[in-house]
Formats: C-alpha cells, structure tokens, sequence
C-alpha cells in the first residue's frame, strides 16, 4: 500500500524504541519450529504452569515427538484432522503439537458445545481421531459412532502425567499415558509445505449460521506469532525471552487462547494456565502469587479482577475477544492502577490485526499519553474502514 495509505505506520513506537515497520521476509518452516527453537534455547524453562504441576521446555518438546510418533504409528497421515475437545490443561497443549509435528490438523472444540455442536464440527471437518479427558467418554464415544472418527484418545481426569485412565476403554481407544510410554523421540519426518498445509481447521462461533471452519495454514499461524508480542515487545524480549510468564485463564480452544500460548512458547515464556477462565478468585490468587509479566483475557475477566477488590500487580492486562469499554478500563485502573491494553482479530485472520501500543508503552519508563481503542494495525496488515 502507498504511504499515504498507511498513517499507522507514524506510530510504530513502543515508548522511546521504534519498532520495525515490516518483518518480511517471514520464515518458511512449520509452526512448531518455533517450539523446537525455544526448547533448543531455554530447555530448562517453566513451559507450562498448571495446578502445581510444571512442564519444562526441553520436555514439553520430547513429549510432543513421543506423542507425534505414538500418532503416526495409529494411522494419522499428512492432513488427517484431529479434533481437541479438552479444558484447559497440559494435555491440550502437548497434542497440539504433536499433531502438527505427525502432519496432522488441530480442530480446537469447545467444550461447552452441545453434542449436536460436536457432532457437526467433528462431522464437518473429517475428523479421524478425537482427544478428550475420560469424563466424556459417553459423549465422544457416541459421535465416534455417527461420524467418520476412527480413534479416541483420553487422558485420566486427574491428568495423564498423574495415573492412568481409570476406565475399561473400548475398541479403539487409547490411554494419552501408554501413548507416550510406547512413542519414538524421534518423530516422523513429514515433509510440510508452510504456505499450503493446513496446521488448524478452527470453527467459528456461528454467529450468522451453523460454525463454518476456517482454514489456517502453517504459515498464517507463524506470521501471526511474529506480529504480536515478539514484534511489539521486540526493545524488551532480550529481559523477557525465556524469563517472563503469561497467565492464560482464556479457553486454549478459543482463538484468542490458542493465540496466547503459542505466543509464549515462541519466546519460551512461562505459561501459567488456569484450568477455569471463570474462577476469578483463582485468577487473581494468580495474579498475586506469580506476578506475571503478561495477562490476556477478556473483559469480563478485567472487570471482575476489579470487583474482587485486586490491588496494584505489575501485569500488563491485553484484552481482545470482545469490545472494551472504555468506563471498564477507567474502572480497573483505578481500584489496581494497571493498565489495559487493547487488541483486535478474528479467527479468520489467524487472530491478531491490531495492537494497542500506547499502554504497553509504560513498561518502558517513558509512557506517553495512553490512547483508547484497538490500536495500530501489525507489520505487512493492510486495513480499510469501510462505511
């Protein structure tokens, strides 16, 4: 786009440090490169916090080729799709990748949908294998029934890395902890085009309609993990790559969730994740004992924080999902006195399109004048209003 079509560009500023205008040329590899780069870098960092229990880097990678491998060896091929229908937990994060690693595609489910709503994104999308905690078992296992799904996979409801499924599984269905005892480190060599592959067949919230599946490639992904905190953060990342935490209390099946946490491992960040995105007390009990460098949500969760009375934490707040009124930030800033900023995107953009950099601007010490709204569009984003 000419210049003069680009005014945002004027404000590619994070406090006194110019950030970069265009980040071309993006890197042509899978998603989970970023993955493998940060374990390679920070093997020994936190990667996941979760209820106590913690997952480095260097294991998180190792599991996800065992579980890869594991995959590979039940008959999942390049574009097979497989369904997440999982809480927040570990397990959720560990199959994402290994999904992709064995050339697979995530299909990330709610688990507040409906058994018609399962039934249709599972039908939809193809999907040949179904991941879920043990509890739904009924559920899964009566899809499987009407659909093209030739696997279930399950992890205990306590955790796969706690005990085993307690259940008498039927044909076809696997325990998530065998899975991993009997994969391979090594796993398999799947030969993925970036630009083409698809790395997530993601359901939108059916607003005008029946969910329609959006199609997100390897490379839609990685671009977008680029445009967003590591480039914006990009004068601070050498204090906070492979140091800071992100608290993720948003479902890791929403979009913006999924976005979260992929951000995080691109920069090995600690992802201290909450397996309730409505318990507030626990998110603020959070807040307090870890004092996170970055918390996403929505605004509901902000405006909850404040209610619950949460004084002064030096967490930077990112709202998306969601408009942000403007009384709600005036609200959480004075009872906690942080900050909110404030994103925009859709599924269908692989997430992010705009940032509000003018409230991140304070980290640095040199805070100018904080502007309400969504913010400036990413690097290489071109947008229009349209009336």
């Amino acid at each position: 786009m000419p210049e003069a079509d680009t005014p945002w560009l004027k404000s590619y500023q994070l406090g006194p440090f110019k950030l970069e205008h265009t980040l071309k040329p993006y890197p042509e590899a899978p998603l989970f490169h970023a993955l493998d780069q940060s374990a390679a870098a920070f093997p020994t960092q936190t990667a996941i916090l979760f209820k106590g229990r913690s997952v480095k880097y260097h294991e998180l990678k190792r599991w996800s080729d065992r579980l890869a491998s594991a995959l590979a060896r039940l008959g999942l091929e390049k574009g097979d799709r497989v369904c997440l229908y999982l809480p927040n937990c570990p397990e959720y994060l560990l199959c994402y990748w290994a999904v992709l690693k064995a050339g697979g595609v995530v299909v990330p489910t709610s688990i507040l949908r409906s058994e018609d709503g399962l039934l249709h994104e599972v039908g939809e999308s193809g999907s040949r294998m179904i991941v879920s905690k043990e509890d739904v078992l009924e559920r899964v296992e009566a899809v499987r029934r009407r659909t093209g799904v030739e696997r279930l996979l399950l992890s205990s409801t306590a955790g796969y890395d706690l005990e085993p499924v307690s259940r008498l599984l039927p044909k076809d269905a696997h325990d998530l902890r065998l899975l991993l005892k009997e994969g391979d480190d090594d796993p398999p060599a799947v030969a993925i085009d970036p630009r083409q592959d698809l790395c997530e067949l993601a359901f939108t919230g059916g607003a005008t309609g029946v969910p329609k599946g959006v199609m997100l490639t390897h490379f839609n992904r990685y671009c977008t993990q680029l445009q967003g905190f590591s480039w914006f953060l990009k004068p601070l990342l050498k204090g906070l790559a492979g140091k800071a935490s992100v608290l993720v209390a948003i479902p890791l099946f929403h979009a913006f969730g999924g976005f979260a946490s992929q951000a995080a491992a691109s920069q090995a960040l600690r992802i201290i994740l909450l397996p309730e995105p409505r318990d507030t007390q626990a998110m603020a009990a959070a807040l307090i004992e870890h004092r996170p460098f970055l918390v996403p949500g929505v605004p509901t969760q902000f405006m909850r924080l404040a209610d619950v009375g949460l004084k002064r934490v030096n967490s930077m707040l990112f709202s998306g999902a969601a408009p942000l009124p403007q009384e709600v930030v005036d609200t959480i800033k004075h009872k906690t006195g942080m900050a909110v900023s404030e994103g925009y995107g859709l599924t269908e953009t692989s997430t992010v399109v705009t940032v509000n950099l003018s409230s991140f601007s304070r980290i640095t010490g040199f805070a100018s004048k904080e502007i309400p709204g969504i913010g400036v569009p990413v690097p290489d984003t071109e947008c229009r209003l349209v009336d």
